[in-house]
């Protein structure tokens, strides 16, 4: 599995990120995994196509002791296998690093 790994995470940084990734309405049914919410801007042509039965689209991120683990595949949050379910391309992975380098700057962890 290809992942983005953020290590070092002081408990109280991690409490105050897991609550505010719940307070955006990230958090997944299983406890410490979120998902992140794809743009679609930036999903594939055949995950647009499969957007109404297969999506919304998400990158899961899973936070356990002092790391945050985020996938780089695009999961379809309605279905558990499609062809539509497919690593992220470099342009969305380097969006989703940005994005989760800037939320955790927000708690004082710089990458």
């Amino acid at each position: 599995m290809r992942q983005y790994v953020l290590t070092d995470i002081p408990a109280k940084a991690m409490q105050d990120m897991e609550a505010s990734l719940a307070e955006m309405g990230c958090q997944a049914s299983i406890e410490h995994l979120f998902w992140l919410p794809v743009p679609e801007d930036m999903l594939s042509p055949l995950q647009k196509e499969h957007a109404g039965s297969c999506g919304p689209y998400a990158m899961a991120l899973e936070t356990e002791g002092d790391s945050l683990r985020m996938e780089l595949l695009v999961r379809a949050r309605s279905r558990v296998r499609c062809e539509c379910i497919a690593y992220a391309p470099d342009e969305l992975v380097l969006h989703m690093i940005h994005w989760l380098n800037g939320f955790a700057a927000g708690f004082g962890i710089e990458p």
